[in-house]
């Protein structure tokens, strides 16, 4: 049942209060992230979970009414006997402690108060999960290691650390002739001849000492006397202290190959005095691949000496051998292995292979099996023919055909040849995938071919291809033909006429240039829509490539610079820019911007120029950039904006004019009512008369009417110090600066803005006021969001639509307190961002100021 892992750990908890199990269940996995609690109420319920899930531990309560606890564990045990069982429970006596250890509880914990029990129950779960973990690998791999020395094909001997035989496999058995009871105790020394035990007992020590692996041949004596050779492979296994546990020993009898080493060594030799007469490149390689003998043409076409090749291997780790794609060839996959582990030649077989020193050559290699006594693969013999020539002969000539057959394919192009006498026309594999038939359906004549174009475009193509035979000229035209589908496409075809054998044919192409077709028409369309675009224009546009010609330009430039006609008709920029220079203030300084601006083509300027007969023109400038990156050269635009100009300047003469006004009444206007301010004051604590508070009115009046003038005046001017303000923020502490009494606000925005940030508080503070001022100290004030803008409401009485356009206008009030200059001020502030204001009803019959048309800061401002 458990899952082996304790990366996550699978609980199920067994308890009939349910709130209890709930509670131990939060508790526990907060000690533990990896916990994942399940919780049954009672046996049956549990046992459902346990047969459709994986857990690791089982953790139930003793005293339960279908089942107590112990009885519960019994019937876990006879259905799963190893999965950890921990007794939790509130009934905490010897008798049930003894009882549970009797039925094979894992643990036992004894509930108590307080959550520290849990801490205790987690760490009791954590460490009985990791103690089963442990001991089923253990039981694990103990399997493993039994079936591996009872099922190895070799012999296996396990030593004990004073090397004395403990036990040893079946196939140990038959290759000794003892059994294990005939060996068990004794020392090597038993199965070691006398000859060897000097060198065997070397490898005894240096296996104790050095606590590793060690390889040894040796002579056996088997229990029936008879001397063997045996290949030993022993291993020293260590705890984790490095304490000696086991030796273990694989080896096998190799009496036989030893023997036939030998014969081998005699056949070697006459193989040799064999090969060393063949005139190719002939090689013996064994199963490693290592070369045993090669004959005198292996220099030339190996680079190895034949009577030095002993100590070289055909795979050799230098030799980089490549499929002749140039993909290596994995070590299995070379010839000689082929046929070393099939038992069968190999003929045919193609490779490369590059030296260290980079010479590289490709070769075609035949291979052979040698075979021992029994049948077996002892080596293989090899011819290598070098083929380096021939490939790089057949490369160029596949490299002509793919580059050619690339071509057509790339130009959706296709070869044709008609023979002039025998009306035969014949349509390359090429042609027919360009008109998108099936390879052998072309008819094969001249009419077929002619049934194909299109009839409005055949006399053309009749009357050119007459004319080439005629005077054995080259024919070219463009006409439509239809593909197999039915529908036409606009092809190209060249042709030839040639001479064989006094036979006269045409041999050419048909190229699809369809899209060429389409592309044309609608780049003469894009050029149509774009000279109509240019000729729109307000401003004078002229497009000059990076060679200095003017390659497109509209009648405005021609009318601003008083170009004339011939002059832009050459396209060539010198004469139009010494034209344009004379008309200016300053040609120097144009002049040098010119050459600044083709020294960084990437830059985008605008700026003002000054003309000698007092105009100005507006000029923008930026790099024509196609989609690849590549600059076609440069775009000039020129508008004149000498009203333009005029007008600012007459403005900001006003503005100072207004200006100098604001600083008049602002200083000469408030001194005097200052005065009679104190003055009234005075009078007032030395007389009480109706009239005095009458004429404090007034200078009241005085003094808001001096205000709202002096903001209409500057407020109304453009703003300058724009930046990014947070609406909701800022509609807030306004209305804590406003004298608002029992009225509330509800900012419904989080919206930020691109605003000047005095006068958008300003803008705020009048609608707050004029809110309060008509609605009421209980007025009810939203913000909210727009589309493309903001809105200020209240559910006060409302503005009745006869009056929208007149609360706007200076002076107009409906109270006698008013000034009537509150919403003009808005409107002037609106009108200086370039935003634009809109009064309707809110949706309590109230006013709804609505603010649109404004900008937001770009994201990362």
């Amino acid at each position: 049942m458990a899952s082996g892992s304790l990366e996550s750990i699978h609980v199920l908890h067994v308890d009939d209060e349910p709130d209890f199990a709930d509670v131990a269940a939060d508790f526990i996995k907060r000690e533990d992230n990896r916990f994942d609690v399940e919780v049954a109420t009672d046996p049956n319920e549990a046992f459902d979970s346990l047969n459709g899930g994986q857990f690791d531990c089982i953790v139930s309560d003793y005293d339960m009414p279908k089942q107590n606890g112990i009885e519960f564990l019994e019937t876990i045990r006879e259905n799963y006997p190893d999965i950890p069982f921990i007794l939790f429970t509130g009934k905490g006596s010897e008798e049930v402690a003894s009882d549970a250890i009797s039925a094979g509880v894992t643990d036992y914990l004894q509930k108590g108060s307080g959550t520290s029990q849990y801490t205790v129950l987690a760490n009791r779960i954590r460490n009985a999960v990791t103690r089963y973990d442990a001991q089923a690998e253990l039981a694990d791999r103990e399997k493993r290691l039994n079936l591996f020395f009872e099922q190895s094909p070799l012999g296996v001997v396990e030593w004990d650390d004073q090397f004395n035989l403990a036990r040893i496999n079946e196939a140990g058995e038959d290759i000794l002739g003892y059994t294990q009871d005939d060996l068990r105790g004794h020392s090597w020394e038993k199965i070691v001849p006398e000859s060897d035990r000097d060198a065997v007992g070397d490898v005894v020590t240096n296996l104790l000492e050095d606590k590793g692996g060690y390889y040894s041949i040796n002579e056996n004596i088997r229990k029936d006397g008879e001397r063997i050779i045996c290949e030993w492979h022993n291993r020293v296994v260590t705890d984790e202290d490095g304490s000696v546990v086991a030796i273990f020993s694989q080896f096998q009898d190799i009496t036989e190959r030893k023997k036939q080493v030998r014969e081998n060594d005699r056949r070697r030799h006459r193989l040799e005095q064999i090969l060393k007469t063949v005139p190719g490149c002939v090689v013996q390689l064994d199963a490693n691949g290592e070369f045993m003998l090669a004959n005198d043409r292996a220099e030339e076409v190996l680079g190895l000496d034949s009577d030095a090749v002993t100590d070289r291997a055909y795979n050799d780790p230098e030799w980089k051998i490549r499929d002749l794609n140039g993909d290596p060839i994995p070590d299995e996959e070379l010839p000689f292995r082929r046929v070393r582990d099939t038992g069968k030649p190999v003929y045919g077989a193609k490779h490369a292979i590059e030296w260290p020193d980079g010479t590289q050559k490709e070769l075609l290699v035949n291979g052979a099996p040698l075979f021992d006594d029994d049948g077996n693969v002892d080596s293989v013999v090899c011819s290598l023919t070098d083929i380096t020539e021939q490939r790089n002969r057949e490369r160029e000539l596949q490299k002509t055909q793919r580059r050619l057959k690339l071509a057509l394919e790339t130009t959706e192009t296709g070869v044709y040849e008609w023979d002039i006498e025998t009306d035969d026309v014949v349509w390359d594999d090429s042609l027919e995938q360009v008109m998108g038939i099936e390879p052998g359906e072309f008819e094969g004549t001249f009419q077929a071919f002619a049934d194909r174009v299109h009839p409005e475009d055949l006399p053309q193509v009749e009357e050119q291809i007459d004319h080439a035979v005629e005077t054995e000229s080259m024919y070219r035209t463009e006409f439509r033909m239809k593909k197999a589908d039915g529908d036409y496409q606009w092809v190209e075809a060249r042709g030839r006429i040639i001479q064989d054998e006094g036979n006269d044919r045409m041999i050419g192409v048909h190229r699809d240039i369809t899209e060429q077709k389409v592309q044309e028409r609608a780049l003469d369309r894009q050029r149509s829509l774009l000279k109509a675009q240019q000729e729109a224009m307000i401003d004078g546009l002229v497009v000059v490539n990076e060679h200095g010609n003017m390659v497109s330009y509209n009648d405005r430039l021609l009318d601003l610079w008083g170009i004339p006609q011939e002059l832009a008709e050459s396209q060539d920029e010198s004469p139009v820019l010494d034209w344009v220079t004379d008309q200016l203030n300053s040609p120097e300084k144009f002049l040098n911007k010119v050459e600044h601006l083709y020294e960084n083509p990437e830059e985008t300027s605008r700026d003002e120029i000054n003309l000698a007969d007092g105009r100005v023109f507006d000029r923008y400038t930026a790099p024509v950039i196609g989609e690849s990156g590549v600059h076609y050269g440069r775009l000039w635009m020129f508008r004149d904006i000498t009203q333009q100009k005029e007008r600012e300047t007459e403005l900001e003469r006003q503005n100072d004019r207004l200006e100098e006004f604001a600083s008049v009444v602002s200083h000469d206007l408030r001194n005097p009512l200052n005065v009679a301010q104190g003055r009234l004051e005075l009078s007032m604590e030395e007389c009480d008369s109706k009239h005095l508070s009458r004429v404090e009115d007034a200078l009241e009046r005085s003094q808001t009417l001096i205000d709202d003038l002096l903001t209409l005046a500057r407020d109304g001017r453009e703003v300058s110090n724009i930046e990014a303000v947070n609406l909701e923020i800022l509609a807030d502490s306004c209305w804590h600066n406003v004298a608002t009494g029992e009225a509330t606000v509800r900012v419904e925005t989080d919206r930020t803005i691109r605003a000047d940030r005095s006068r958008l508080q300003r803008l705020l503070g009048n609608l707050y006021r004029n809110a309060v001022d008509h609605g009421g100290n209980d007025v009810a004030v939203t913000v909210g969001d727009l589309a493309d803008g903001f809105y200020i409401e209240d559910d006060g009485p409302g503005i009745p639509a006869d009056e929208q356009d007149d609360v706007l206008k200076s002076g107009y009030s409906t109270t006698e307190e008013g000034t009537g200059f509150g919403l003009n001020i808005v409107q002037r502030i609106v009108e200086s961002h370039g935003w634009e204001m809109r009064i309707a009803e809110s949706s309590t019959g109230g006013a709804r100021f609505e603010i649109i048309d404004v900008e937001s800061p770009p994201a990362d401002e």
